[in-house]
């Protein structure tokens, strides 16, 4: 998987779990990004239990 498709994925698992959240990209290298999400408290924890498995993977 490239780095582009990895933030892909995460990008659309966080889409999912909150249609309001805001996501900024910064890419550090070609193999290394993060990712700032910003969203209502209350989503945030949907959102970690959607995105941690695949992030670690």
């Amino acid at each position: 998987m490239t780095l582009d498709e990895g933030i892909a994925e995460v990008s659309e698992k966080i889409s999912a779990v909150s249609a309001s959240a805001e996501i900024k990209i910064a890419k550090m290298s070609d193999e290394e990004a993060r990712l700032s999400v910003y969203a209502l408290a209350a989503e945030m924890g949907a959102i970690q239990d959607a995105t941690l498995m695949p992030t670690i993977e």
